[in-house]
């Protein structure tokens, strides 16, 4: 079962939807839900809608599923468009957009606001005094571990879950790199919202990952698609609705 959306009073009756596929189980920024298990929630879809919705002459259909078949029901013709990071793999069967609708970025530190030493933290250099809490482990060194300082003590933990736990309700003197969005998600979720500080880091590798609208190159419009997007991309009305629509994710927020 597919979710349509009818984007355009002035799309023709007998024209061929556009169908994109998003993954079903990425909370905030694509999921689903038990109630409706094929329609996409978050972030994403909600981007996808306002982008179409501002170009004329498109239907589009948007349908959940695990991120694996998802992409390769892109890169084997059974739906039309993708919205995620366009990897060379999926470039061999994908004409993206030349630039990115969303960047997902992991520069944040989380912490616990009461935590009032926190809020003194400006720089990395800054993290000394504090703990690190991550899901990596001492063998495997995740990026946040590779650019927080050494001197910083670690403390690794299984489960996201346990993760929030500690910061926010034993009072963990610590803090954890997130993206923003989830970290949010997570603590609205777990109920430490009122709890949750955060700043933006300037780390020594850049961890942000580029979301591009993306149509397969076999379908018969993907080039005038892509370059309608590309335009639209550029004009402050669909920038304006991003922005507002990715700080509503930032913020905390109930389903």
């Amino acid at each position: 079962m597919l979710c349509t959306f009818w984007i355009s009073n002035s799309a023709l009756a007998d024209s061929t939807p556009i169908r994109f596929v998003f993954s079903e189980g990425d909370p905030p920024t694509s999921y689903s839900t038990k109630e409706n298990e094929n329609l996409p929630k978050g972030l994403l879809p909600e981007i996808t809608d306002a982008a179409f919705n501002l170009l004329d002459g498109y239907e589009v259909e948007l349908q959940a599923m695990p991120w694996k078949r998802a992409k390769l029901s892109v890169i084997n013709d059974f739906v039309d468009g993708i919205f995620t990071y366009p990897s060379d793999t999926l470039k061999e069967h994908i004409l993206f957009t030349n630039q990115p609708a969303y960047i997902s970025d992991f520069g944040y530190i989380i912490f616990n606001k009461e935590n009032f030493s926190a809020h003194s933290i400006k720089t990395i250099n800054d993290l000394t005094p504090f703990t690190l809490l991550t899901e990596s482990s001492r063998e495997n060194k995740s990026w946040e571990e590779e650019n927080i300082p050494a001197e910083v003590k670690r403390v690794y933990v299984n489960k996201t879950d346990h993760l929030f736990h500690l910061i926010f309700l034993r009072n963990q003197q610590g803090f954890f790199v997130r993206n923003l969005e989830e970290a949010q998600y997570i603590a609205n979720k777990l109920g430490y919202s009122h709890k949750l500080g955060y700043k933006k880091m300037e780390f020594k590798s850049n961890n942000s990952i580029p979301f591009h609208f993306g149509i397969r190159r076999s379908h018969p419009q993907a080039k005038e698609i892509i370059r309608e997007l590309d335009e639209l991309l550029n004009k402050p009305v669909l920038k304006n609705r991003i922005n507002a629509l990715q700080s509503k994710y930032q913020n905390a927020f109930e389903e």
